[in-house]
């Protein structure tokens, strides 16, 4: 299967996979800050999370905040999703 990239979502969008016999949703989720309370409750009853982060945002800035590193924020939104805060 082939999941796309680069393609920027303000909203969560649903992704339904059959794979090996086995029923998978996909929720590609906006990243930006705004956002994010519209999606945090698609976490409810998660199994498994993939968190992905570019690693090419190393050295960027948020469009929202230009004093915040991208890394850092993506770290910081990976502990608050994991740890449900």
């Amino acid at each position: 299967h082939i999941v796309n990239a680069r393609i920027r979502t303000t909203y969560a969008v649903k992704e339904e996979y059959d794979i090996g016999g086995k029923r998978f949703e996909i929720y590609d989720v906006g990243g930006q800050r705004s956002e994010r309370k519209k999606w945090m409750p698609l976490f409810d009853k998660v199994t498994a999370i993939i968190f992905v982060a570019a690693l090419s945002e190393y050295d960027q800035k948020l469009q929202e905040d230009l004093r915040m590193n991208r890394m850092v924020e993506a770290i910081g939104l990976f502990k608050s999703v994991v740890n449900h805060d």
